[in-house]
């Protein structure tokens, strides 16, 4: 079995550069979540979610996505109908004068057993060997127990994007209200050096 996650690259910084990281989930994250989207159709990014991955990238950092995408050993979504989901992500985005470094997905499901899906590191070690990351300061943000693990897991700082109606994760160092929220309490919190 593959144990690789999937991975589109769009560096930004030049390879060489050593840059602090901050790792993103997708859906819920960035984008609202529909399970098992296998359109662009209708996909739009959350309230604040560029201008805080503006502020983020202002200050140095690169932004990797790490998305636990299932429904591609499911049967639920090809290969090419993610790139098609992730490129107009990218246009959004670029709408509004941000853009990702990479993005990683593990297509797995659970009883695969990969070291790719999150909460386990592998999509960080994937990262780690296509970027030179420094992880002094790093976090990891998203929605769901699997991202504050990872964070944890990895000695990342975790922030949890606490939707309306959503418990609080154990282990969260912070809720945010949304991205920029996220964004601005990190960068107070861990000034770069």
């Amino acid at each position: 079995m593959n144990t690789r996650p999937l991975s589109i690259l769009t560096p930004v910084f030049p390879q060489a550069e050593c840059h602090p990281v901050v790792f993103l989930d997708r859906d819920d994250t960035l984008v609202p979540d529909l399970p098992y989207r296998n359109t662009p159709d209708g996909l739009t990014l959350f309230p604040n979610a560029a201008k805080g991955l503006r502020l983020l990238r202002e200050n140095g950092f690169r932004l990797i996505l790490l998305s636990n995408q299932s429904g591609i050993h499911r049967g639920r979504i090809t290969v090419e109908q993610l790139m098609g989901i992730h490129r107009r992500m990218e246009e959004l985005l670029a709408g509004e004068g941000v853009q990702l470094d990479a993005a990683f997905y593990c297509p797995h499901t659970p009883d695969e057993a990969c070291d790719c899906r999150k909460p386990l590191p592998g999509m960080i070690h994937a990262a780690s060997e296509n970027f030179s990351l420094d992880f002094e300061p790093a976090c990891m943000i998203g929605d769901r127990k699997a991202d504050i693990q990872l964070g944890i897991a990895a000695g990342i700082t975790p922030i949890q994007l606490q939707l309306p109606g959503r418990e609080r994760i154990e282990g969260a160092e912070y809720a945010a209200t949304d991205l920029l929220d996220a964004a601005q309490w990190f960068l107070k919190t861990s000034p770069l050096p």
